[in-house]
């Protein structure tokens, strides 16, 4: 993983840093696409052409299902575990649809699904985005197990996509569908992070720390909001008096490196608040310069809207 540039300048001990990718382990190695796993009394595998990918289900030799989807260039298995906590083993499989953009897919089959013979039929679904496939982690003390995922929807919005900033979140399964671990989750105050991080349980607060993958894994500290919004004013501020006559706000703010911390700032309300509203927080670091951010704000504004991440949480309300 390749260290960016901290959010703030010493003398502030701690930074935020962005990550291509958080360094999250997966606790159980996925099957090979040569192999096949067996799961509530069905043989379930990867098979077919580089151009007609499925995930096959049999029993005794005979197809009882195929999944496709027509964006997938691999899929995958982890071995089934309960995920939901009902005693019946749940089958966790993936696709990558490849490309520019690739994606991650995330496809959940309930253990207990009745029916003969049984035809499969996803019982939860989640986008990761880019990155490695994740698998369900046992994480001590909490009651389910959960998937730790990186929030890459604005990817490309402030640059280079080594500059988008990749906060994790923290899913768990119920026999009713997916939801956020909120204990894993919640803030102690706006803008915070997760109290977790501070003052959790020390298993607990270890694992979602190593989600980050940054200094805040070693420190489990992120600078206060206040703090934040005084250092990226006086960097705008300094920027926008160095541009060149001629020059526009938004072609300096291009050539610069404050967009990917802004939004560093940004996101930690967005993720781990019950709420974040983009275009005051923006409007925040621009003090006495209203609309100086310009587009940017809206476009970071429509790309959460999008996320998996922001209907998980209006599901919640």
């Amino acid at each position: 993983m390749t260290r960016a540039a901290p959010l703030f300048p010493l003398p502030l001990i701690v930074a935020i840093v962005a990550c291509s990718a958080p360094d999250l382990s997966i606790p159980a190695r996925p099957v090979t696409d040569s192999e096949e796993v067996r799961w509530n009394g069905l043989a379930v595998r990867p098979t077919g052409t580089p151009d007609n990918l499925s995930l096959l289900f049999s029993r005794a030799g005979t197809v009882v299902h195929r999944e496709r989807d027509p964006r997938a260039q691999d899929w995958g298995l982890f071995p089934p575990r309960d995920l939901d906590g009902d005693g019946a083993d749940d089958l966790h499989a993936w696709f990558w649809s490849g490309g520019a953009h690739c994606c991650i897919t995330h496809l959940v089959y309930s253990g207990t699904m009745t029916g003969d013979p049984v035809s499969p039929t996803v019982a939860w679904r989640l986008e990761q985005g880019d990155g490695d496939p994740i698998g369900f982690e046992t994480v001590p003390g909490h009651s389910r197990p959960v998937l730790a995922v990186p929030d890459s929807s604005s990817a490309y919005v402030s640059g280079a996509f080594a500059d988008t900033p990749m906060f994790p979140y923290f899913v768990e399964a119920t026999p009713s569908g997916l939801r956020l671990a909120g204990a894993l989750m919640q803030s102690a105050e706006p803008g915070g992070g997760p109290a977790i991080l501070r003052d959790g349980a020390t298993a607990r607060a270890a694992f979602v720390r190593a989600a980050f993958g940054s200094e805040i894994a070693q420190t489990g500290r992120i600078p206060s909001a206040a703090e934040r919004i005084r250092v990226l004013r006086g960097r705008l501020d300094t920027l926008l008096a160095a541009k060149a006559p001629g020059v526009s706000a938004a072609d300096a703010l291009a050539g610069a490196d404050l967009l990917p911390d802004v939004e560093r700032h940004i996101k930690l309300y967005c993720v781990y608040d019950s709420a974040c509203d983009i275009p005051a927080l923006a409007a925040e670091i621009e003090g006495s310069r209203p609309g100086v951010l310009g587009a940017w704000t809206s476009e970071l504004d429509e790309s959460w809207r999008k996320s998996p991440l922001f209907a998980l949480k209006r599901s919640a309300r």
